[in-house]
């Protein structure tokens, strides 16, 4: 986790003690400019804490059930929108305008009037998001992606896929051989049989089995109906992941689908090195 700066800890102490309220008006001018706001933070910030904590648990849902989400799973600026934001989260997009309150500090209020504010380091490429709309201060770090995706969805996405299943894996099959199978970032699969596309949920409704295990779209792209979700889950150590098929019961509603036996059972595969 990022270590929190001497100034991001007073301007905590500052956010709580004000709780939600606006600043006061009479600080000094700040040197920043929305057109020079814009240009330097110009880019896809991605919500790296959230993804690097789902990775260390192997799992969005306890994620989730252990903090929640972040107000946004990543942030678009761009200087054609250089007194706003553009925020996303899963199948969801908007544009929230903000307010320069000090060079490395934006201010931006909800719809219902609360605030969050973000400070940012731009030699280190980070940004801290405080977050007290829900009563209790909340902290989540982005860093802004080297890679040049269309947006910041499709950034965190390639950051979600390469955390949570990366490396290579070992699918068991008979005469004690077994297939190679490699989560890609861009989300592409190879070595699972006939799906070559996987999509993981990050929340909300497409956690089509509840709470009690994750979903993962897989798809082949060559044949649309060779598709369909299905739930996964991580062993204690981390190093077999089970993907399993999910029987629809109730079509049309999220409840509906209950886990049923494992589709497929990979081992988490570490090459030995090789000898000099």
């Amino acid at each position: 986790m990022t270590r929190m700066t001497f100034a991001a800890s007073l301007l905590l102490l500052w956010f709580a003690n004000c709780k939600n309220d606006a600043p006061s008006t009479d600080k000094p001018a700040t040197a920043a400019t929305p057109e020079l706001t814009a240009k330097y933070l110009e880019g896809n910030w991605i919500a790296n804490g959230f993804v690097a904590k789902i990775a260390a648990m192997g799992s969005v849902v306890k994620q989730l059930g252990n903090e929640g989400a972040p107000y946004a799973f990543a942030f678009t600026f761009t200087p054609a929108k250089k007194d706003s934001v553009i925020c996303f989260n899963h199948l969801k997009m908007w544009t929230l305008p903000y307010q320069i309150t000090s060079d490395t500090t934006l201010e931006a209020t909800l719809s219902d009037g609360k605030k969050i504010y973000m400070q940012f380091d731009l030699n280190a490429k980070n940004m801290s998001l405080f977050d007290g709309t829900s009563g209790r201060m909340r902290i989540d770090y982005f860093t802004q992606t080297r890679e040049k995706l269309v947006n910041g969805y499709q950034a965190f996405a390639t950051a979600l896929n390469h955390n949570l299943l990366s490396g290579a894996f070992l699918l068991p099959g008979a005469n004690k051989t077994a297939t190679t199978v490699g989560f890609l970032p861009t989300g592409a699969v190879k070595g699972l049989g006939k799906y070559d596309i996987f999509q993981i949920c990050p929340g909300g409704d497409c956690l089509v089995a509840g709470d009690g295990i994750d979903a993962l779209f897989l798809a082949n792209s060559k044949n649309p109906k060779e598709s369909g979700w299905f739930g996964f889950r991580y062993s204690v150590q981390l190093d077999t992941l089970t993907i399993y098929n999910l029987k629809n019961e109730r079509p049309g509603e999220k409840a509906g689908f209950t886990v049923q036996n494992p589709a497929f059972m990979l081992l988490k595969y570490t090459p030995e090195p090789r000898k000099k």
